[in-house]
């Protein structure tokens, strides 16, 4: 079974974020399912004991050391590891590096013959 990342929202305020999260478990999502990206990991620790959602750190030592080798920002990377087109990538990790928190989830499907 492949999985494909979908995102849902982009967020820049904790209020946002806690109707979003609401929203979407009016929609049938639960906490775990959901996987957040943020440039600031303190932050994310927070929201992830708030929300029970998953967080995605950009800014880790073996981001940081990746992006040195690939040239690429630890945000771009943690935003192109989600398959999106090269406007999305930018779009997002733009708006992650003004302090947005991306949402998305990973959907389930089946290999087809």
């Amino acid at each position: 079974m492949d999985k494909d990342k979908r995102v849902l929202a982009i967020v820049f305020s904790d209020d946002d974020l806690m109707r979003k999260m609401e929203d979407l478990k009016n929609q049938g999502h639960s906490e775990s399912d959901i996987h957040m990206v943020a440039k600031d990991s303190d932050r994310l620790e927070v929201i992830e004991r708030q929300t029970g959602a998953e967080g995605e750190r950009v800014n880790s030592f073996k981001d940081k050391f990746k992006s040195f080798v690939s040239g690429e920002s630890s945000v771009r990377e943690g935003v192109k590891s989600l398959g999106l087109n090269d406007q999305e990538t930018e779009r997002y990790t733009a708006d992650i590096a003004k302090g947005g928190i991306l949402l998305y989830i990973e959907e389930d499907h089946a290999d087809s013959l």
